[in-house]
């Protein structure tokens, strides 16, 4: 799984060995917080990998996500789940999440409960294959909506319609993004069992 922990007063680092090198690269942890790079690689994969290291995560304590967006014109808006959990390999790494605020819309509203889909493992509910028509896997229903780690554009003007970097809610669907992150928080309540 994890090949080292290093714990440096309240920051830890979480380095994935040669067995996760197409997963997360680092996580810097503090008390509160796990930064991650968890929507990307540099070919613009992803890999299920990726999914079950934040399903150890969130399965582990109750989670808030928060994605910070970026246009290119320098413009910022996020979105914030009070709630946010993947599920386990035999469910799919399903995505669940509520309890939706900020200043970006709720694109994640339509893929929420959804299984993640890959160019090998179509598990969303559409005819095709999302993750090949959206050039990249994700938690698709009908391939229509969020897509975060699709392929990445540097001219806006001549993206293809549902592909990219998209936030529906706040830029449309011709409109790729310049950046997504995705980061998770530690909720500081107790989980009820």
């Amino acid at each position: 799984m994890v090949s080292s922990l290093v714990r440096s007063a309240d920051i830890e680092e979480l380095h994935c060995g040669s067995k996760f090198t197409d997963s997360i690269k680092f996580c810097r942890i503090n008390v509160q917080e796990i930064h991650c790079d968890v929507t990307r690689k540099d070919d613009n994969s992803v890999s299920l990998k990726r999914n079950q290291i934040l399903h150890e995560i969130t399965v582990h304590g109750l989670y808030e996500l928060r994605v910070n967006l970026e246009d290119f014109a320098g413009n910022k808006r996020f979105a914030k789940y009070s709630h946010f959990r993947i599920g386990n390999e035999s469910d799919g790494y399903r995505l669940t999440l509520s309890g939706y605020t900020g200043n970006a819309g709720d694109s994640l509203d339509t893929p929420r409960g959804q299984k993640f889909s890959t160019y090998d493992r179509d598990l969303d509910s559409a005819s095709g294959n999302c993750a090949v028509t959206g050039r990249g896997g994700w938690w698709y229903k009908a391939c229509y909506n969020a897509l975060l780690t699709g392929v990445y554009y540097k001219n806006t003007s001549n993206v293809p319609r549902w592909q990219g970097i998209l936030w529906p809610t706040w830029k449309g669907i011709y409109y790729s993004l310049k950046s997504a992150t995705m980061m998770l928080r530690k909720h500081q309540m107790k989980r009820n069992n």
